[in-house]
């Protein structure tokens, strides 16, 4: 019923669009692909290209107008990140500009002590009741827009895959095969894209060789561990300590941002993933994703192996988080229940299996604190409630927050040391300060 694919709303049909969060794919092989290849440039250009199409809904004609209004950190992410925003159309790239152009004026309106809502709705009915201004701005800034070229990496990707599947339908799986392989040697692919066409290839290879399929999933799931485990099992590779030291890590994490807006789009994106009610898969992510900010190795065992927690974290050499997520509980239910308290122990029976009598810290992410009738731990558990989770959310986005006047390209380890310290984030606080022993 979301779907918006093929409505037309034109004229005083539709006047104010507001898309709120970005939009997921809806058959289970879309949100496959997005778990699979979350950094994938197909998934990024998906993602473009539906976006767009929304955006359209309402503008149906040439004289037609709209105000569209973007809501949700992970749509934010999406317009803004410059992964996805260059597989926008020149026109949709000179239109968001615009919008941010337009912000920035609000902006100002809000210093100088008007309320927000009350900026933004006048930002809308300068449009709305077509103030000549704002159409002249309009109409020369999208005036000047010139039409981009195709990709023709992307072109030439899509152009061997579909080759490849018609090679499948006709039953010619060697070729197939032989195809994607032409494509990995001439291109440079990461290895989670590698790990993708891998798995791929022992898709057509499993009706012709059973044998040879296995040993190319078993390589895919080696380069990418959130494709399908081989049907014989891996062996469980440890978590090891990330090779810096943690302000070098922290530092080459934010490196990654162009600058300190491209940076906090970033942490938004994380963080907004991390609420109680909120779709469990993000959740899990997010806690990944959370970790490798904050300078730690991360990852999701459950998700990449098949078994385990939910998440683990890296802390030090030979120091662990082990991390249960039960953000989908009723946020008002104070028990943990037995098989929650089951699962729990099952996964710290695997960390001990893989990783020995070694320093771990357990944490179930739960509302409440309180063991249920039945339930019990086998190893000392801590829980991270509602109010211990704001707190480290808080502290996590007044963290980032120090980098707004620095060089994002020339960080100083002491500065983030001192940050850390400042806004409790040492690993000591982190085994400290977010979570609670549980009451008998």
């Amino acid at each position: 019923m979301n779907r918006y694919d093929g409505v037309d709303l034109p004229d005083d049909a539709c006047r104010i669009l507001v898309i709120d969060s970005k939009p997921l794919g809806m058959s289970l092989y879309d949100r496959y692909l997005e778990t699979c290849r979350p950094e994938s440039d197909v998934i990024a250009q998906r993602t473009a290209r539906i976006i767009e199409q929304g955006l359209g809904r309402s503008v149906r004609g040439e004289k037609d107008y709209c105000a569209v209004i973007l809501a949700g950190a992970d749509l934010v992410q999406a317009i803004r990140s410059s992964a996805v925003r260059k597989y926008y159309s020149s026109q949709t790239q000179t239109q968001l500009e615009i919008g941010l152009e337009i912000a920035e004026f609000a902006k100002e309106d809000i210093h100088e002590g008007v309320d927000p809502l009350s900026a933004l709705i006048g930002l809308v009915k300068k449009l709305l009741n077509r103030d000549e201004g704002w159409k002249e701005f309009y109409v020369e800034r999208m005036s000047s827009v010139k039409p981009t070229a195709s990709d023709k990496k992307m072109l030439d990707i899509f152009s061997r895959e579909l080759e490849a599947e018609q090679k499948g339908e006709v039953e010619n799986w060697d070729k197939a095969t032989d195809i994607l392989q032409e494509m990995l040697d001439s291109n440079d692919f990461s290895a989670q894209e590698k790990g993708w066409y891998l798995q791929e290839m022992a898709r057509y290879l499993y009706r012709h060789s059973k044998v040879n399929s296995k040993k190319l999933q078993a390589a895919a799931h080696t380069s990418n561990r959130f494709l399908l485990k081989p049907q014989d099992g891996v062996a469980v590779m440890k978590l090891e300590v990330v090779p810096l030291r943690r302000t070098e890590a922290i530092a080459s994490w934010i490196r990654r941002s162009p600058n300190f807006e491209d940076l906090m789009i970033r942490v938004e994106g994380i963080l907004t993933n991390l609420r109680f009610g909120g779709n469990s898969d993000r959740f899990e992510g997010a806690v990944q994703h959370l970790g490798e900010a904050l300078g730690y190795s991360a990852e999701r065992p459950d998700k990449e192996w098949g078994e385990g927690p939910d998440d683990l974290w890296c802390l030090r050499d030979n120091e662990y988080l082990l991390i249960e997520c039960k953000n989908r509980v009723d946020i008002h239910r104070d028990e943990i229940a037995k098989s929650e308290s089951g699962q729990m122990n099952n996964s710290c029976a695997w960390f001990r299996r893989n990783y020995g009598d070694i320093t771990v810290r357990n944490i179930l992410i739960f509302p409440g604190k309180k063991i249920g009738k039945g339930a019990g731990f086998n190893e000392p558990v801590s829980v991270m409630g509602e109010r211990e989770l704001k707190k480290l959310i808080r502290n996590v986005r007044q963290f980032f927050t120090e980098f707004r006047a620095v060089d994002l390209a020339d960080l100083d380890p002491k500065a983030i040391q001192a940050w850390l310290n400042t806004h409790t984030l040492t690993t000591d606080h982190l085994i400290k300060q977010y979570s609670k022993a549980v009451a008998k």
